[in-house]
């Protein structure tokens, strides 16, 4: 070990000293704001690019936006420049409202870091149709409808009530007090799910789904292939179970009476049936692994 700490001393000797030094990024920002008024049957629609989405609520009858859009760059002339070639749309055609970060036409690609940074504050109520990729989007507190359709996108979502429908891949969502009919389809996503209600369909493609059953009272369908499904704090009653289990590894607690039944050589099906159960999983996968975990935990 010594001998090697002094070869890599003595290497790191023989760098110039400008190897050490860090480059200066210079950041560039262009800020929009807008305020327009909110009417009933309206409904917004957030076109992301390299966006970070921050979405909340208020009892106004008002939308307001602010958007900046940032370029960073070691050379702060590349960066204004590449700047002066992003653009935005940010208005309202009938009952739509659009907001959209882009690159401006004829422009094939900046040497800045570019990135949008979204906070949009809306009555509750408003609908809202969200598309990002390689970004992140936090929403919060809305009670009409969320159409998600994100890549390389991490979601965090609170208190959210209606139809919600997502489509994702390679991101991460973590969902908290969600209720109403929610479907996701999802392909290489990581989920954390808490206090989740309502009826729940879930597809996943090698992804992995944890699910806090302790405060989750839904019904969850899910579809899976090489997905691993993790329902954390079972507790006696409260759901009923019905698996249906393809190649797939299943872990159950003993304390819970499962009945299981060979379908077919590779192929089983576990159920667990309580007359007070107040949720359930349906869960078919191949190729993953299913565990259910001891009581309480």
């Amino acid at each position: 070990m010594k001998k090697q700490f002094q070869l890599l001393l003595g290497f790191a000797l023989l760098l110039p000293l400008g190897a050490f030094a860090q480059k200066t990024v210079e950041v560039v920002t262009k800020s929009i704001q807008k305020s327009m008024p909110f009417e009933i049957g309206s409904e917004i629609i957030i076109d992301g690019q390299k966006a970070d989405v921050y979405m909340s609520t208020w009892d106004k009858n008002r939308i307001a936006v602010y958007l900046d859009i940032v370029a960073s760059h070691p050379d702060k002339a590349q960066a204004e420049a590449d700047l002066e070639n992003m653009d935005y749309e940010l208005e309202k055609k009938g009952a739509k409202i659009y907001i959209k970060n882009f690159v401006k036409d004829g422009v094939e690609k900046t040497a800045s870091q570019m990135e949008a940074k979204y906070t949009i504050i809306l009555p509750a109520s408003c609908p809202v149709n969200l598309s990002n990729v390689f970004g992140s989007a936090q929403v919060r507190d809305l009670s009409n409808a969320l159409v998600v359709d994100a890549a390389y996108c991490t979601l965090k979502l609170t208190n959210l009530r209606g139809r919600i429908d997502i489509n994702t891949s390679f991101g991460d969502i973590e969902g908290h007090d969600i209720v109403g009919q929610v479907s996701i389809n999802s392909s290489w996503t990581d989920m954390k799910l808490s206090q989740a209600g309502g009826d729940w369909k879930m597809n996943s493609s090698q992804g992995v789904i944890k699910i806090d059953a302790s405060s989750s009272f839904a019904n969850f369908d899910i579809t899976a292939d090489q997905s691993e499904i993790y329902i954390e704090k079972p507790a006696v009653g409260l759901f009923n179970y019905e698996f249906i289990s393809s190649l797939s590894e299943v872990n159950l607690p003993q304390e819970l009476q499962f009945q299981q039944r060979t379908i077919s050589q590779n192929v089983q099906e576990i159920k667990l049936v309580s007359p007070s159960a107040k949720g359930s999983f349906r869960i078919k996968n191949d190729y993953g692994k299913i565990v259910v975990f001891p009581l309480g935990n």
